[in-house]
């Protein structure tokens, strides 16, 4: 057999091969990162936009944080999908930050960012699915204070 055609014929194992291996991964919820690239499933990234939630205290602004979110995804379809729930995102996201910010802040407490995002993240994976949603990305967070 020449050798040309045993590479055709081992390229064409390995692309009936890929589609099975990826779908079993898929399916148990440890998809490989290396399948995910070669089948171009890189992560995508769908900002939302900002949340800017007052802290009140004594029925006066005191602060506000700002915080800019993305929700980070596998593949263009799944995008498509965060893009079609941003509006249930953004409504459910801005109900649970206000819940927890404003009410640790107006207590004189400090929010822990890194509870902030694992709620997030649940929340997410609740209304997309969480086969859809890898992650929520914090990517900026700060507190200003009100000018007098």
């Amino acid at each position: 057999m020449k050798p040309l055609a045993r590479i055709a014929i081992a390229c064409f194992a390995l692309w009936l091969a890929t589609p099975t291996a990826w779908a079993a991964g898929h399916k148990a919820g440890s998809g490989s990162a290396t399948i995910d690239r070669f089948l171009g499933n890189i992560p995508q990234f769908f900002k939302l936009q900002p949340f800017y939630i007052p802290v009140i205290r004594d029925g006066r602004v005191v602060n506000q944080v700002n915080l800019i979110i993305s929700i980070e995804t596998f593949g263009q379809a799944n995008k498509e999908k965060v893009m079609a729930a941003r509006l249930k995102l953004q409504d459910a996201f801005l109900r649970d930050l206000y819940g927890v910010i404003a009410v640790r802040h107006g207590n004189g407490r400090a929010y822990i960012a890194k509870t902030v995002k694992i709620r997030l993240r649940r929340l997410a994976r609740k209304i997309i699915g969480g086969d859809v949603v890898k992650d929520v990305l914090i990517e900026a967070s700060f507190t200003m204070r009100p000018r007098i």
